[in-house]
């Protein structure tokens, strides 16, 4: 009798050893699907911020090249505008020469002024790319290692 009863307290604490072996597994596994969850949710979070870069590189990129294509325009006026005032001064006394020379010295320090503020705004938008670029980069470099990890 007393060996059944070592027994039954035997088998009852390997019993309670492997409930306790089971609870502590158990709850291993889901420390690790969480970490799991976290790390798919910060993938997810990488790739739509590498999308919101790609797509903010093309609307930065479009606007450059509207820029581009204002500045080709407006060169393209100015050298338009400065032969028809070298007609007109032909064609005009040398007093109406004088006052027109000085009008249109006028409009063309106001254009080197917009030439210029149009170049400062290439540079900048050409620095922003750049960043933009070298964020994806980065971005991409952290992907790979978080993918690595996994």
């Amino acid at each position: 009798l007393e060996q059944k009863n070592t027994l039954i307290d035997n088998l009852q604490t390997a019993s309670l050893k492997k409930e306790l072996e089971f609870k502590e597994n158990f709850e291993k596994f889901n420390a690790n699907e969480s970490k799991i969850s976290l790390k798919n949710e910060k993938i997810d979070n990488l790739e739509k911020e590498i999308g919101t870069l790609k797509a903010s590189n093309i609307l930065l990129e479009n606007e450059m090249e509207e820029c581009k294509k204002k500045e080709a325009q407006f060169e393209l006026m100015k050298k338009l505008e400065q032969k028809n005032t070298l007609i007109d001064n032909l064609q005009t006394a040398s007093l109406k020469k004088e006052l027109e020379f000085k009008e249109n010295f006028e409009k063309f320090n106001a254009n080197e002024s917009k030439i210029s503020l149009k170049n400062e705004k290439i540079d900048n938008l050409e620095k922003e790319i750049g960043t933009l670029k070298a964020s994806n980069i980065l971005l991409e470099n952290e992907m790979e290692e978080c993918k690595k990890k996994e």
